[in-house]
């Protein structure tokens, strides 16, 4: 009996000692990647500014101490949300800068200091806005012991980065497939000769989709080609959307098609009505059609859209609400 009570305090104390041993400390630690790739933070220097108040946290190699005052502010709800922070952080030659951050970002854990230019920029913000203006994009990805992971904030940057625009101006004329339509399209988003790569892109769109569905598609033919049209387009070049709304949909390029006709409905329905009332009917049934198939019934931008082309004139508006409604998908049952 005595020796399977010290056995049991045994292996308390072990339990005890593991929970110490994992235990998060109270700092950050701080990792750099540019484009999807982890590398040094040398020299990492952290600023936090709350109100007129400064702090710099005291550093050691990759990581900095968590200032005691975090965990005040943060110690109510009244406090977190009138005590937002401004963050400056250097790895190097690389700074970074976010302005008013819950206090929750700068909880133990970890931080992503991050750079994305294009087209790597889709791995990271696709289905955002983040890409719709600037060159490139700073971010800062948080994720600490206690709290929801991958927050993100980010910062568009304006000017091209000298260096990686003459790497791909002096790549492009040797680049072929993939590698020369992302070349075309990072060019394009720097205003380095934007016509011709411009239509470049729309020349390697039409041989993806000219060919019959058996017929091997050339190197690139795939979604990524999409995000970088309309990304172009989302970024102020109008006249892409004619192109983009006669392309084949059901082609492989294409597949996903349909949620840029969801966003357009959504944020400009009047640039798209004002298109699809130059195509042919079946045409414009196709795209509406297209875009009710993203959606169930009782979706909140589903209405949002529906509204729109309710207070639109024109026979496209209510075809275009026809094919919708026609298309929408039934609210799946319980299990």
């Amino acid at each position: 009996m005595k020796a399977t009570a010290v056995g049991i305090m045994l292996l308390v104390a072990l339990a005890n000692a593991t929970a110490q041993n994992v235990e998060p400390d109270h700092s950050i630690s701080v990792t750099l990647s540019i484009d999807g790739k982890e590398v040094p933070c040398v020299g990492l220097k952290v600023e936090l500014n709350i109100g007129q108040l400064q702090i710099v946290p005291e550093v050691s190699g990759q990581r900095f101490i968590v200032p005691d005052l975090i965990d005040k502010l943060y110690a109510s709800v009244p406090t977190r949300q009138s005590n937002d922070i401004d963050v400056s952080a250097a790895c190097g030659e690389y700074t970074f800068k976010f302005a008013q951050l819950y206090p929750i970002r700068v909880k133990p854990g970890y931080w992503e200091l991050g750079i994305a230019h294009p087209p790597f920029w889709f791995e990271k913000f696709r289905g955002t806005q983040a890409m719709e203006h600037g060159a490139w994009i700073s971010y800062l990805e948080t994720d600490c012991y206690d709290c929801d992971p991958g927050l993100i904030s980010w910062t568009q940057q304006t000017d091209p980065p000298p260096s990686l625009m003459a790497s791909l101006l002096q790549e492009q004329p040797t680049a072929s497939g993939e590698a020369a339509r992302d070349t075309a399209y990072a060019l394009a988003v720097f205003n380095a000769e934007y016509k011709k790569n411009r239509e470049y892109l729309l020349n390697f769109l039409t041989s993806c989709t000219s060919g019959p569905e058996t017929f091997p598609q050339p190197d690139g033919c795939d979604d990524k080609l999409l995000d970088e049209l309309t990304n172009l387009y989302w970024r102020g070049d109008d006249g892409l959307l004619d192109p983009l709304l006669e392309s084949d949909p059901h082609k492989d390029v294409l597949l996903e098609i349909s949620y840029f006709y969801v966003a357009l409905l959504d944020r400009r329905p009047e640039a798209i009505l004002k298109e699809l009332q130059l195509l042919p009917i079946e045409k414009q049934g196709t795209v509406c059609n297209l875009a009710g198939n993203e959606f169930s019934v009782g979706n909140p931008q589903f209405d949002r859209i529906t509204q729109h082309l309710r207070s639109a004139e024109g026979k496209a508006a209510q075809q275009c609400l026809r094919e919708m409604q026609k298309a929408i998908r039934p609210v799946p049952p319980r299990l």
